[in-house]
């Protein structure tokens, strides 16, 4: 590689700055910097190998003939342990059916101290019948929370925390 495209790529404006900063910090962070940044580029090459969100809503959810129909056959199960965090759940719920795969969402209320918690649940429970909820008793922790609700599951699983936003066709996607 050309030694000006190193120089450019490091941000130094010309020789001269790159010859400051090695008279000051040494040779060796000089290198080292133009290391991270080749490494940088590469893992930028790397990356535009995958697609994009906009490459995969134009392929497959704008287009839905071109999604594998066998995605659409098998029922996945969404499991949402909620342990407080109220003010996310309003997004969560809204968000979580921005997909076309059949699915059931297992709510786990993990004793939330919050008292507006379960209010909230009970009123997501009654407008959505594809929702099945348990309610701890006591607090038992995210692991045996999840661990009980992935007890009632014999099928492919999913697990969204209370704190997401997702995007349209976000279960799709980790299919695909």
């Amino acid at each position: 590689m050309q030694i000006g495209k190193i120089i450019k790529m490091c941000k130094y404006a010309n020789f001269k700055k790159l010859c400051k900063h090695i008279k000051i910090y040494g040779i060796r962070s000089a290198f080292g910097k133009i290391r991270i940044v080749l490494a940088r580029n590469e893992e930028k090459r790397e990356y535009d190998n995958y697609y994009s969100f906009a490459e995969f809503k134009a392929k497959y959810i704008s287009n839905g003939a071109d999604v594998p129909n066998d995605i659409f056959e098998n029922e996945i199960d969404i499991i949402v342990p909620v342990y407080n965090g109220f003010n996310f759940l309003e997004n969560l719920f809204k968000t979580i059916e921005k997909t076309k795969i059949p699915h059931r969402i297992i709510v786990i209320n993990d004793h939330s101290s919050d008292e507006r918690v379960l209010p909230f649940l009970i009123k997501q429970i009654k407008q959505n019948p594809h929702i099945t909820f348990i309610n701890n008793e006591e607090n038992l922790g995210f692991v045996q929370s999840v661990n009980k609700a992935l007890a009632l599951s014999d099928k492919d699983v999913v697990l969204v925390n209370t704190d997401v936003i997702l995007p349209e066709g976000w279960l799709e996607r980790l299919i695909l």
